[in-house]
C-alpha cells in the first residue's frame, strides 16, 4: 500500500504553493486554512497572506484586527486568532523556530493531533500520522473499519493504522499522498475505484460495498433562524459595530443585526436597532436578504437601509462602534454574510455611490443626532 501511494502521489500530486517551499511555517498555515475549507477556496487566501506575512515573526508583530482583515471571508475566525497567538508565544517564549513534535506542537493554541502530525511529517519528516476527513475516508474503506468513524473505537482503529503506515523514510509524502487520494479519487459520494492506486488491495473495493464506508454519525437536522438587520446611515457613513474579544465572531465586526422576535420582519427592524444601539431610525428600503449556514443554524437575515434620526450610540452587546464611510468598509474584519451586506450597498448606491466611497476619515462620534 505504501509503494503505491507514494508512486502514485509523485505522479499525480497537485501543484499547490505550500508544497513548493514547504516550510515548517507554510505548512503550519496551509493546514490550518484547510480546516473546514476547500483547497480552491483556501490558495489565495494562502497567497494574501503570506505576501503580507511572510514569516513567523510577520505574524507576530501584526495587529489581531490585521489578521483578521486578512482572513475575512475563510469564517472559522478563531483558526486566525488562534495562528496569531501561537507565533506570538514561540516568540516570546521561546527562539522563534516552531516546535518539530507533536507533544510540543500541540502546546500551542489551535493545534490539535491532526494539525501537529501534519507539520511534524511534512516539515521535519518525523514519522507520525494523520487523520482528517480524506484519510479517514480512505482507511475505513481500504480496512473496511465497521466502527463509526467519530467514535473513540473508530478513531482508536484509524489512527492506529494510520501510524503503521507512516513507518516509512517518507512519511510527509506518505500523509499527504493519503490526504489527496482523499480528496481526488476516494471521494465521499461517488469514488473513482477504476483509477485507485490502492483498489486491489482494497477490502471495500474487493466486496463492492464502498458506499457503507466510512460509517458516520447521523446529523442532526439544521435549525431554521430569522433575523433582522439595518444598514444605519448618517452623514454618508454608516454604523458597524464590534463584537467582544470572546466568543461567537469574536473581534469581527458587523452591522445592527439580532433574531426576529415575532411580528414581521420590517416592523422590528427599528426596535432591534434601537434595544442594541440605542439610536432611532427611519426604515428607506429593503437592502437584501442573506442565507447563510452556521454551525447547526440556516440563518435567514433580512437586511434594510436606514438612517439615523435621533439618539445616541450605546453598546450593551459590543465593544467599540465606528461610522464608516462606504469605501472603507470592506478593510473591516468582517464575515462573508455581513461583507454581503457591504456588497449590497455599493451595488444599491447608484448615483450616490461616488459621493459614498470618496467620504473621508470614519468617526467613532457619539452625539445625539
Amino acid at each position: 500500500m505504501r509503494r503505491r501511494l507514494l508512486a502514485w502521489y509523485r505522479h499525480h500530486r497537485r501543484d499547490l504553493p505550500w508544497r513548493t517551499d514547504p516550510t515548517p511555517y507554510a505548512v503550519w498555515v496551509s493546514e490550518i486554512m484547510l480546516q473546514q475549507t476547500t483547497v480552491t477556496a483556501a490558495v489565495p487566501f494562502y497567497e494574501r497572506w503570506m505576501k503580507r506575512f511572510p514569516t513567523l515573526r510577520d505574524l507576530a508583530a501584526a495587529d489581531e484586527e490585521d489578521v483578521l482583515r486578512l482572513w475575512a471571508g475563510l469564517g472559522y475566525y478563531n483558526r486566525a486568532r488562534n495562528l496569531h497567538r501561537a507565533a506570538m508565544q514561540i516568540v516570546s517564549e521561546g527562539d522563534g523556530e516552531i516546535p518539530h513534535t507533536v507533544t510540543d506542537l500541540m502546546d500551542l493554541p489551535g493545534i490539535g493531533r491532526y494539525t501537529a502530525g501534519a507539520i511534524a511529517s511534512i516539515a521535519f519528516g518525523e514519522r507520525v500520522p494523520v487523520v482528517d476527513a480524506n484519510v479517514a475516508r480512505v482507511l475505513a474503506r481500504f480496512f473496511a473499519v465497521r466502527e463509526e468513524v467519530s467514535t473513540a473505537d473508530g478513531q482508536r482503529i484509524l489512527w492506529d493504522h494510520a501510524e503503521d503506515l507512516t513507518q516509512t523514510n517518507n512519511p510527509g509524502d506518505l500523509n499527504q499522498a493519503l490526504m489527496e487520494l482523499g480528496a481526488l479519487v476516494c471521494t465521499p459520494t461517488s469514488p473513482r475505484c477504476d483509477i485507485c492506486p490502492i483498489q486491489p488491495l482494497c477490502r471495500a473495493a474487493q466486496r463492492g460495498d464502498m458506499h457503507r464506508y466510512p460509517v458516520l454519525r447521523e446529523r442532526p437536522e439544521a435549525v431554521e433562524v430569522t433575523e433582522v438587520g439595518a444598514a444605519v446611515e448618517r452623514k454618508g457613513r454608516f454604523l458597524i459595530l464590534r463584537r467582544p474579544k470572546s466568543g461567537r465572531m469574536a473581534g469581527m465586526w458587523e452591522f445592527p443585526h439580532g433574531p426576529l422576535r415575532g411580528g414581521e420582519p420590517a416592523e422590528t427592524v427599528a426596535p432591534m436597532v434601537k434595544s442594541l444601539t440605542g439610536l432611532d431610525i427611519h426604515i428607506d428600503e429593503p437592502l437584501r436578504t442573506i442565507e447563510y449556514t452556521f454551525t447547526h443554524h440556516q440563518i435567514t437575515l433580512h437586511v434594510w437601509r436606514a438612517r439615523a434620526t435621533g439618539g445616541r450610540v450605546h453598546r450593551r452587546s459590543h465593544d467599540a462602534h465606528r461610522w464608516v464611510a462606504l469605501r472603507d468598509l470592506m478593510s473591516r474584519p468582517m464575515a462573508t454574510a455581513q461583507r454581503r451586506i457591504v456588497e449590497a450597498l455599493m451595488e444599491s448606491a447608484g448615483g450616490r455611490q461616488l459621493d459614498l466611497l470618496e467620504l473621508g476619515e470614519e468617526s467613532e462620534e457619539s452625539a445625539p443626532i
